[in-house]
């Protein structure tokens, strides 16, 4: 059997998997900012008997991956490989000019988005950080965007200015509040629902063509995104994990 993992901000993510479909995806929140203690986590959060293949894609840097390679070697004997964006592979031209600065995790989504789903797509992925990429029909990344997600935004805001608490991420969102631990967490979420929204109707608007927007990320449940002409909106929840198992397939 195989494992595919991906190690993201605040989540671990994996799954179990055939040639031909995922099985078994689990997911767990790190406690530790600590990244050997973040590796205990995972070592104790995935069960790996019978496990024959491993390969993950990680944004927690070198040093957390080193330390799970070598923890993960004592107690199973298996390695691990950590996929990396490349300029071109799996059918998918990068726009970027450095692909080493092109997130692993991005990469695996947009491999996922290509081999997952026809026609023009544009890419987005709900999580500590919110990114937006596009690629056409043919494999052709156009490019993307990198800005906050809704616990960032709330969390500088508590972080740098006097006053203003840390909320509940599971409160409601209104349009005006009436107390300032909503007014915040509205206030955010707002403006990153309109800031899409925008971002959706100029992409497609400009490209005149057929579009679905594939949406994945555990903050993806806090957008509420307009109906506009010519899109398609299409819930991937695991896109990662699929892009990653096309990878780990050539």
């Amino acid at each position: 059997m195989k494992l595919l993992i991906d190690f993201g901000n605040t989540r671990c993510k994996w799954a179990l998997a055939s040639d031909v479909n995922l099985q078994t995806v689990s997911a767990f929140q790190y406690t530790n900012e600590d990244p050997t203690l973040r590796v205990e986590e995972v070592l104790q959060a995935i069960d790996f008997a019978g496990i024959e293949q491993i390969d993950a894609v990680s944004v927690l840097g070198p040093v957390f991956e080193q330390i799970f390679v070598n923890k993960l070697k004592l107690i199973t004997s298996r390695e691990v490989t950590f996929f990396r964006s490349q300029q071109k592979n799996y059918g998918v031209k990068l726009s970027y000019t450095n692909e080493h600065t092109y997130g692993a995790d991005r990469y695996a989504a947009l491999i996922g988005a290509h081999h997952r789903v026809s026609g023009d797509k544009v890419v987005l992925d709900c999580g500590t950080a919110t990114t937006v990429d596009m690629i056409d029909a043919s494999g052709v990344h156009a490019g993307g965007l990198i800005m906050p997600g809704v616990s960032l935004m709330v969390d500088s805001l508590a972080n740098k200015t006097t006053g203003i608490p840390m909320n509940d991420a599971n409160q409601a969102v209104r349009l005006l509040c009436n107390n300032t631990e909503q007014a915040v967490y509205s206030g955010c979420a707002l403006m990153l629902q309109y800031g899409l929204n925008g971002i959706i109707q100029q992409l497609v608007e400009n490209t005149g063509k057929q579009t679905s927007v594939l949406i994945t990320g555990g903050a993806s449940h806090l957008l509420e995104l307009a109906a506009f002409a010519n899109v398609t909106y299409i819930e991937r929840p695991h896109l990662i994990l699929e892009g990653l198992q096309v990878m780990q397939g050539n």
